[in-house]
This record gives C-alpha cells, sequence and structure tokens, in this order.
C-alpha cells in the first residue's frame, strides 16, 4: 500500500512553487506543479507514495491563471484565424 504525504505549497514569482512537509529531507521548489510531484517523489525513492498538495492562497491562484491561460490557448488554436 502506498503511503500518503501532505505537502504544504506555495508559490513565489522568483522561485516557483514551493513545497514543505515533515517527510521531505528538504524543501523542494519547481516551476509547475507537476515538476514539483516528480521532484518529491525522486527525493523519496525507493518508498512508494502518493504525493497530496495542500495549496495556499498564492499557490491556488498561480494555478488558476496557469489553467485559465491554457485554456485560452487552446481555444485560439481551435478557432484559426
Amino acid at each position: 500500500m502506498n503511503e500518503i504525504i501532505h505537502c504544504r505549497v506555495t508559490y513565489e514569482e522568483a522561485r516557483g512553487y514551493i513545497a514543505t512537509s515533515p517527510d521531505l529531507p528538504t524543501v523542494v521548489e519547481a516551476p509547475s506543479l507537476s515538476s514539483l510531484r516528480k521532484r518529491i517523489e525522486a527525493a523519496l525513492m525507493p518508498d512508494t507514495v502518493e504525493v497530496r498538495f495542500v495549496l495556499d492562497r498564492a499557490a491556488e491562484r498561480q494555478r488558476r491563471e496557469r489553467r485559465s491561460r491554457q485554456q485560452m490557448a487552446a481555444g485560439q488554436r481551435a478557432w484559426p484565424q
């Protein structure tokens, strides 16, 4: 069975996403949530873990903004001019 790790995540413009947890050996930074997850999983190898993020206000706002930009870009590509 996988161990579940809860990581607190914040976002800073200069550093990107930043994760902390008592289960992590150090603070983990990455430019995106998906790369943050991969770095955490690599740091905890060879353990099999399920990483769950607890986003603070700054991280949640950044995630919403990125998703909005991706949806707008996808919509623009769907309707060539």
